[in-house]
């Protein structure tokens, strides 16, 4: 999976897991290979990226809200856009010389 945080870029192994597309779970994998510092107080995790320090920082709650809501507004586009699809390639029903239902 390629990630890109910031100027920070990687391609990452990982098992997939359904989720929203923003989310990503760094696990001990990719802790271990960029050899990452956790710290535990500020949730911030620290790394050397190309010969500079890297430090990923967890989002403000108001942050996490706003994401939120473009995500539910991605999701509902998305089930709107689904929903008028089927509508577009129904087929039209006409009546046949017979009085019987056909479709063309």
């Amino acid at each position: 999976v390629s990630l890109a945080i910031g100027k920070y870029q990687d391609k990452v192994l990982c098992d997939v897991v359904l989720m929203e597309a923003s989310h990503i779970l760094l696990g001990r994998p990719w802790k271990y290979d960029t050899k990452a510092i956790h710290d535990g107080f500020t949730n911030k995790i620290s790394f050397v990226y190309q010969d500079k320090k890297v430090v990923l920082k967890p989002l403000t709650p108001r942050e996490v809200c706003e994401d939120q809501i473009k995500m539910r507004e991605k999701r509902v586009q998305e089930k709107r856009e689904k929903s008028e699809t089927p509508k577009k390639h129904r087929k039209k029903k006409s009546k046949t010389f017979e009085g019987q239902e056909g479709n063309t």
